[in-house]
């Protein structure tokens, strides 16, 4: 199963990813699994895989909040 957390930026992704990995045991999944439209100037995109359940997918999408 595929979920995404959308956050406001790179700073809130990379905080949230620390928590899951630390608290949870996601892993980090190198590129991308599905597409999605990113603006690589201001967004980041990360997949991760639970290692209990490594049929649950995540994606963690910092949108690039606007000033």
């Amino acid at each position: 199963m595929k979920k995404i957390i959308l956050c406001e930026g790179k700073t809130d992704a990379i905080l949230l990813s620390y928590f899951l990995i630390r608290r949870f045991g996601w892993e980090y999944i190198k590129g991308q699994i599905v597409g999605l439209p990113i603006n690589k100037e201001n967004e980041v995109l990360n997949w991760y895989r639970n290692s209990k359940y490594p049929d649950q997918e995540l994606a963690i999408w910092g949108v690039g909040g606007i000033s």
